[in-house]
């Protein structure tokens, strides 16, 4: 396997279905895409699901939207998300947008917010907008890191993006505190933690986890620039068992999962983040074909 971001040779991981490239980072997986699959659907409670991640992702996209108005030039007219799931982070950024529009394949998932300058579409990106079809804004929330040939689809982002746009890419990193520690693990015959973190057996389990050179690399092969990157939490108590609880199975597991990060959780924010914000600008009179 070659990296898709440098083109490299990826070197093996820690398990069977993972690669590392040893130039720029990149971690990469053979794992499956089963979206609408009725059988790994079944795997997900999204009602569990939601409630634990509730407190965090309302964090997370108050952080994101604070340092998105932070940026000099945003506009703030149109945004489309990508992979918009229940709808959350639409209803809480159309207040800030003249129209926000949504992008969702997901049929167990997809939900429109009652507002009234909000539209979801069902289907993937880029075939679900027009070929002449640019937003200001372009957000990806835990979902880049799911999709196959990203160098394509940085491509089609700086093609959709309007002069001075943002493209808004939140996803989990390969730097991150947890994440070296379920890999450390893994390495050592200990694989759940690690397994669970790449979401294998889920409809869409991860097919990359990026680090920070090798995600800015692939934006600046499609034309895009690195304007800032943000921290954004990773675990909070409010929810937290609900979270765990929801991907695994065992009680007994999920028990000692949960008095693990319940106990790591106070003090996470003073080690390397295991999820961040980054912001990819399109100058404003860059030209995209």
């Amino acid at each position: 396997m070659n990296c898709d971001v440098c083109g490299t040779p990826c070197v093996n991981g820690v398990a069977p279905w993972h690669f590392v490239c040893p130039e720029c980072g990149t971690e990469q997986s053979t794992l499956a895409i089963l979206i609408n699959d009725a059988n790994a659907s079944k795997r997900i409670d999204e009602t569990r699901r939601a409630e634990g991640l509730a407190a965090v992702r309302a964090e997370g996209y108050r952080t994101i939207l604070d340092a998105l108005a932070a940026l000099p030039g945003v506009r703030h007219g149109k945004l489309l998300e990508v992979g918009c799931a229940h709808g959350w982070f639409l209803s809480a950024a159309a207040p800030r947008f003249d129209h926000a529009t949504g992008i969702e394949p997901d049929d167990a998932v997809r939900t429109r917010p009652a507002l009234p300058n909000v539209d979801v579409r069902a289907g993937f990106f880029p075939a679900a907008v027009r070929a002449d079809e640019t937003f200001d804004v372009i957000v990806f929330n835990d979902v880049f890191e799911h999709i196959p040939d990203t160098a394509s689809i940085a491509r089609a982002i700086a093609a959709h993006l309007a002069p001075g746009g943002v493209a808004l890419i939140s996803l989990p990193v390969a730097g991150g505190f947890l994440y070296r520690i379920s890999r450390t693990l893994a390495a050592a015959g200990f694989a759940e933690p690690f397994k669970r973190l790449w979401q294998v057996g889920y409809p869409s389990p991860h097919l990359y986890y990026f680090s920070q050179r090798g995600l800015a690399r692939l934006f600046a092969n499609a034309g895009l620039t690195l304007a800032r990157t943000s921290a954004l939490p990773t675990l909070k108590t409010r929810g937290l068992w609900q979270r765990i609880r929801y991907g695994e199975r065992s009680l007994p597991m999920a028990a000692v999962s949960y008095a693990a990060a319940f106990a790591l959780a106070p003090v996470l924010g003073m080690l390397p983040p295991d999820t961040a914000a980054f912001f990819f600008r399109r100058a404003a009179t860059a030209s995209h074909e």
